[in-house]
């Protein structure tokens, strides 16, 4: 299972990523940095991307690349799909990281962290065999969850930001060695 990241969500080429990798870039103060800038309220939208686009790793955890850049015609699954949720306030972001964390061993989550923008959630998972897609594991694991998701992230390709390590609930550390 290879998972890889990149210097930015512009870049398309990028790296495996290990266990020290993941975790020298979200203790970073490049990472903590952006978190902390992104969190003013002052900034407008404009900022808000730049500061994300240029600045902020990203790891796909859905598929590694063969080839030279980053899109789903290259795509090489992961095994792994994510559950993106997206503008919801802090209680129920609470929330859906308490009822994920109740559910790790009976639905193979893997990853469990709030957004960058701490007004969302992502969820990784391990895709089920008895779906074809990642729509598919995305429905079914929402439906569990009873929460909307970004059915925009469906793609092999998506990119998701990397954010400071106190914004993780749960890591599977294993998923780093796993064939």
């Amino acid at each position: 299972m290879k998972i890889e990241i990149f210097p930015n969500v512009r870049k398309n080429t990028g790296e495996v990523c290990t266990a020290e990798r993941f975790h020298g870039l979200t203790d970073s103060e490049n990472v903590r940095r952006c978190a902390s800038r992104l969190a003013d309220t002052g900034l407008s939208q404009n900022e808000r991307q730049e500061i994300k686009s240029a600045m902020l790793p990203v790891i796909t955890w859905q598929a590694s690349y063969a080839g030279d850049r980053r899109c789903n015609r290259n795509a090489v699954p992961s095994g792994l799909y994510m559950l993106d949720i997206d503008h919801v306030e802090e209680e129920e972001v609470s929330r859906i990281i308490n009822l994920a964390m109740g559910l790790i061993s009976e639905r193979d989550l893997v990853y469990i962290g709030r957004s960058i923008s701490r007004k969302g959630v992502r969820i990784v998972a391990e895709c089920r065999p008895e779906f074809c897609t990642i729509k598919d594991c995305q429905e079914w694991l929402s439906a569990q969850l009873g929460v909307e998701y970004d059915s925009a992230c469906k793609d092999w390709a998506r990119a998701s930001y990397l954010v400071p390590f106190e914004y993780i609930s749960y890591l599977d550390g294993s998923i780093f060695e796993r064939e």
